[in-house]
């Protein structure tokens, strides 16, 4: 694996650990409670999910079984069909401390021993996920309509009998927004929502509205009342249900966390390029400064009795006009990345159109590893997504055509990169038919450009 690319992988993924830490301590607050938080439930999934698929791309198995495991685990949990508890939480405390061990033999070459502390893990997980499955009220109990429920995901479903099983006053706002704007005052609506209980349920309505609009039912669980529930939106508001009483929590001891160290695993720090923007504009007033210092240099050396401030002075630009080259080569250097993530991304594109469209398709990159500016590489980004598209497209023949014209049934494009002097040249090519200048002309013709001009192309 290419240094560079095996860096960004171990400052991603310590970056998902520590995320996936984080939320792990938040969720544990709420184990006295007898709760669990859904937000907190899904960062953790998706954190567990992005950390199996790029440890996959990059060959360590263990560390995406593992995190698979984990990912499956918090599915049970956020589905409701795994109860939250003590044991639940020190797995996942367990999972994440082992995931930081494999993340640290990763970086050493050194996976001895950790093999064998996997498989205990995943058989732990195995034996609590064959656990019965936590159940909330029962929204039909509660008169709640058959109809709602039929709508609802199992994930949404659970989030519903997890507000009736708290105690929760449950509502559907029914707001009715401009179609042009829709987007923007939902959101506004949701978190209001979100700011005094939890939205279960975004449901688009069959009920009629004015031209141009559109209405969506919102249900959700608070526990506050109707009449403090009225302002949220312009809308209307009904009560589906009030939740039986909620059941006072068991007082859980909290036990000492384990002693581990603090220490970063990679040596990485992800930037926002418009940082560097900004340290590269005051790179530039800096050398305007010493641009002045220097014509007060010139001054100075013409001036009774200056003559060696001069010179000192003079010695002291030179040398800040080393550092300040040095200064922006490195923030130059810093911009940099590879092509490897584009062109990766290029290639799921293609194989996945290619089997849609029933064409075998062989990519074959090269020159991955060179590096262009990071704010080019993704303005190139969509450009070469469409001539991937159009090789795909309009290059490439289906299979029957490839074996007429005496054709390997598979089609390839290649996508490259070199450097050229001062540039990067990026080229694509196929095996295909090659472009079509008549059909293009007729196409032209066709959308009103004057037949004498096409002929002339």
């Amino acid at each position: 694996m290419k240094e560079r690319g095996f860096q960004e992988f171990l400052g991603e993924a310590e970056e998902l650990l520590d995320r996936f830490n984080r939320d792990l301590f938040k969720l544990g607050e709420d184990l006295p409670e007898g709760r669990v938080d859904p937000d907190t439930v899904n960062s953790l999934f998706r954190s567990a999910h992005t950390l199996k698929g790029i440890s996959g791309i990059y060959g360590f198995q263990q560390l995406s079984t593992l995190s698979h495991r984990l990912e499956d685990l918090l599915d049970g949990l956020r589905l409701g069909r795994i109860s939250f508890t003590r044991e639940v939480l020190e797995l996942l405390f367990q999972g994440a401390e082992l995931l930081g061990t494999l993340l640290a033999s990763i970086k050493e070459g050194d996976s001895k021993g950790v093999k064998e502390k996997v498989e205990g893990f995943i058989e732990a997980i195995t034996t609590v996920s064959r656990g019965a499955p936590h159940s909330g009220g029962d929204p039909v109990e509660l008169g709640i309509d058959k109809e709602i429920l039929k709508v609802l995901t199992e994930y949404e479903e659970h989030r519903l009998r997890e507000n009736i099983r708290e105690g929760r006053n449950l509502f559907i706002l029914s707001v009715d927004l401009p179609f042009d704007t829709f987007d923007r005052e939902l959101t506004e609506v949701t978190e209001r929502i979100k700011s005094i209980g939890e939205l279960i349920a975004t449901l688009p309505s069959s009920a009629p509205t004015e031209k141009d609009r559109i209405r969506f039912d919102l249900l959700f669980g608070t526990e506050k009342g109707l009449e403090e529930v009225k302002g949220l939106g312009d809308g209307e508001i009904r009560e589906l249900a009030q939740s039986p009483p909620k059941k006072p929590p068991p007082t859980v001891k909290r036990e000492p966390a384990k002693e581990e160290s603090a220490k970063s695993i990679s040596n990485t720090v992800r930037v926002d390029i418009h940082k560097l923007d900004t340290i590269m504009n005051t790179v530039g007033e800096l050398a305007l400064c010493k641009t002045m210092i220097q014509r007060i240099v010139e001054r100075l050396r013409y001036e009774t009795g200056m003559k060696d401030i001069a010179i000192e002075l003079k010695r002291v630009n030179r040398e800040l006009e080393k550092r300040l080259n040095y200064l922006q080569t490195s923030l130059l250097e810093a911009r940099m990345v590879p092509l490897t993530q584009l062109f990766d991304r290029l290639s799921r594109m293609v194989k996945r159109l290619s089997s849609n469209q029933g064409k075998e398709i062989e990519m074959i990159l090269e020159g991955s590893d060179t590096e262009l500016d990071k704010l080019i590489v993704e303005e190139l980004a969509d450009p070469l997504m469409h001539i991937m598209r159009n090789s795909l497209d309009h290059g490439i023949e289906d299979r029957e055509e490839r074996k007429r014209k005496g054709k390997p049934e598979k089609g390839r494009i290649w996508l490259r990169a070199y450097s050229r002097g001062n540039h990067v040249v990026i080229e694509v090519e196929d095996d295909g038919r090659g472009i079509d200048e008549e059909k293009i002309r007729k196409a032209l013709i066709e959308k009103g450009m004057e037949e004498e001009r096409v002929r002339r192309m």
